[in-house]
């Protein structure tokens, strides 16, 4: 049986004889979110595309410094990831469709949807969807499973604090986008959306869903919204341009700003991976809001 065949059979469970195929134990991820979702079932990655950029952008769970980068999101190094000699990638459909076939040749391959069809599906529950994927393929279901109930048990005890602290009110969840005069403003159907509907909060952000999970505005496009709403905003710290735009007239305009409504999250509460990031930012908007 050809080594190709064993790395295949193994990725789709399949028994040889009276023992199973061992599960995959050298992964290549190729995003943010598969890079997570591997750490979070108890794996470190053989090589990690954007491996810098994952640690920059995402505090929990840790890329060990050891971890090789494999080239971009956009581009990987096929020649790179063949030297890692991995039993198993995983990577996004979005990006890597087109290379499929490729890094199908190097080792059995997983490229996830990343978003749902139906814009106003649930991006959670699309997220959590994937993520058993993962576990599924890797041989960690129960793995998969246990992290999965305890976001959803830590999302219900945090409702259950807010309500009793009186704190179950309307939030607007905005990341700056650096070097430009822009935020993104999470939608409802988003994952983030998602979050703070399980938190117990209404989303005081009401555009319409987007297929991202968030509208691309400018702070102009924030003077609707209501004094009694909480905006939360995730900054890179230090970053000149938000700290021009905060302090400016126009921000020190909105109704939430005036009111003393504004909160800063961790600039690495990440917003589009697994449950590990999804049961952070639970925390971070529940622990500002009880500040």
């Amino acid at each position: 049986m050809t080594r190709w065949l064993l790395r295949l059979l193994t990725t789709l469970g399949v028994l040889i004889g009276p023992n199973a195929v061992a599960a995959p134990q050298r992964v290549v991820t190729l995003e943010f979110i598969a890079t997570e979702a591997v750490l979070a079932l108890g794996l470190t990655p053989v090589g990690a595309a954007d491996a810098a950029g994952y640690r920059s952008w995402v505090a929990h769970p840790a890329l060990p410094a050891s971890v090789p980068d494999v080239g971009t999101r956009q581009e990987p190094s096929l020649e790179m990831i063949a030297t890692l000699a991995p039993d198993f990638i995983l990577g996004p459909a979005l990006r890597l469709k087109p290379v499929e076939a490729r890094l199908t040749a190097l080792a059995p391959t997983l490229l996830l949807d990343g978003y749902p069809k139906d814009v106003n599906a649930s991006q959670l529950d699309f997220m959590l969807a994937e993520f058993r994927k993962i576990g599924s393929a890797l041989g960690r279901s129960a793995e998969a499973e246990t992290l999965i109930a305890t976001l959803t048990a830590r999302l219900a005890a945090r409702k259950a604090q807010l309500a009793a602290a009186g704190k179950a009110g309307a939030v607007v969840v905005a990341q700056y986008l650096p070097g430009t005069p822009r935020l993104r403003v999470f939608t409802r159907n988003g994952q983030v959306g998602g979050v703070i509907a399980a938190l117990g909060l209404s989303n005081g952000w009401t555009a319409p869903n987007d297929v991202y999970g968030f509208s691309t505005v400018t702070a102009e496009a924030l003077a609707g919204l209501s004094a009694e709403t909480t905006v939360m905003v995730i900054a890179p710290t230090g970053d000149a341009g938000w700290q021009a735009l905060r302090s400016g007239p126009l921000w020190q305009a909105l109704p939430p700003i005036r009111a003393g409504r504004e909160r800063s999250l961790d600039p690495r509460t990440w917003t589009f991976g697994g449950p590990v990031s999804a049961q952070t930012l639970g925390d971070q908007i529940s622990d500002a809001l009880l500040k």
